[in-house]
């Protein structure tokens, strides 16, 4: 018993710890000064949003993450776009049937910040593209989404002076991608 002491402590250790991790991300996620922007480095930002949705994505998907090191910060609010990632990294995951994968990646292109998230699910029709960011439109079963996720997401996008766009294949999966503007 005195040897699996050690490891078993350990193993207390890191779980409080991600626990930590876990509701800290959760405290941003619901701040009241959602309206208040500032500097935010955006790979934190996703690197929060993966912390709230790890449970989800660790048993039955692969996340392949991609993120620029050290990229300029961009001007805007930590907790919606913690929200944007949220949502978008959920949606992925609904839409993979075990074993996909999830690959979100971060770069610096021009004068812009790109972040691509792209999963292998069962991709989105080309005529429902069109209707993703109208609020309550879902192509989910009933009781299962409410259809405002991507219109809340479209409109923090736009408050950020930021673009989002949609490729998708049936089949194949979905890529979204997201350009913030880095500030002058």
């Amino acid at each position: 018993a005195l040897e699996d002491t050690p490891p078993l402590i350990d193993a207390c250790k890191t779980g409080v710890d991600r626990v930590a991790a876990i509701v800290n991300s959760l405290k941003t996620f619901s701040r009241k000064e959602q309206d208040e922007f500032g500097e935010v480095n955006i790979n934190d930002a996703i690197n929060s949003a993966i912390e709230i949705v790890w449970n989800q994505l660790k048993y039955e998907h692969q996340l392949n993450m991609q993120l620029t090191p050290k990229l300029p910060v961009i001007y805007g609010n930590f907790g919606q776009l913690q929200q944007v990632f949220v949502n978008l990294f959920v949606n992925a995951s609904h839409a993979m049937s075990e074993k996909g994968e999830l690959t979100v990646m971060s770069q610096l292109i021009a004068d812009e910040i790109e972040i691509t998230v792209s999963d292998t699910g069962c991709g989105i029709e080309q005529k429902n593209i069109k209707r993703l960011f109208e609020p309550f439109y879902t192509t989910k079963k009933e009781n299962e989404g409410t259809g405002l996720g991507l219109s809340v997401s479209y409109a923090i996008i736009e408050k950020h002076d930021a673009n989002i766009s949609v490729n998708s294949a049936l089949d194949k999966g979905t890529t979204f991608t997201l350009r913030f503007p880095i500030p002058a």
